[in-house]
């Protein structure tokens, strides 16, 4: 309540009118003002909508792009290395298959070179034979030739599985290839999405909700006429 009026040398106050010592008059007061700031008072903002970010009070437009463009590059890094973490669960797994499929040519490679070896030794042992024998179809030289044959046959499959490891090979190869080129589009368009050179942010008007107002004091102050 209002129990005294100021003290000046300069000049004289006007008394306060009755109605200003009624605490229904200044709760109606206080009330009047609240209905005007809710009504009257705004202030504008900044919000850049993709990421729900909205400026600080007194934070100029500027300052707020800075602000957003950093918490992009973090989103863009964070999202990027997700990515990665997944698609290396796939190429590691790739790249161990891979490892074991150039291993197993080795082998195939290996044993076709032996048996290509034996292969052809005995066809020369079996034609040697044949031809200074004086039988050319006694039992030995056709258990030679069957055994030739054997061998020869033999051949041919390690070679139709070195055939079969070079196609898994390549298979894989391809794999990772696909793997590697999906990985890079989809980084590709993280960064687009999330890229700082593209920030627009819109102005925003602010108005205080009724629940957010409150008078911490009313004062009558007197003027000098």
């Amino acid at each position: 309540m209002f129990r005294s009026k100021p003290q000046s040398a300069v000049g004289d106050y006007a008394d306060l009118p009755q109605e200003a010592f009624s605490e229904k008059t200044v709760k109606n007061w206080k009330q009047d003002f609240l209905s005007y700031c809710y009504e009257a008072v705004a202030t504008q903002v900044y919000c850049y909508r993709e990421l729900g970010m909205y400026s600080r009070p007194h934070e100029g437009e500027v300052d707020f792009i800075a602000r957003v463009a950093l918490s992009l590059k973090e989103k863009r890094d964070e999202e990027v290395e997700a990515l990665k973490k997944k698609y290396n669960a796939q190429l590691q797994n790739l790249q161990r298959k891979l490892l074991k499929s150039e291993q197993k040519i080795e082998r195939e490679q290996a044993q076709y070179s032996s048996q290509k070896m034996q292969s052809y030794i005995s066809l020369g042992t079996t034609l040697f034979g044949a031809f200074l024998g004086r039988k050319a179809l006694s039992a030995t030289n056709i258990n030679r030739a069957s055994t030739t044959f054997g061998r020869m046959s033999r051949m041919g499959k390690e070679k139709e599985d070195v055939g079969h490891a070079k196609e898994l090979h390549e298979d894989l190869q391809q794999q990772i290839e696909k793997v590697e080129q999906d990985l890079e589009k989809e980084i590709a368009a993280i960064q687009s999405q999330w890229n700082p050179q593209s920030i627009k942010v819109d102005p925003v008007e602010l108005k205080p909700q009724k629940s957010d107002l409150r008078i911490e004091m009313l004062a009558v102050v007197w003027k000098a006429v």
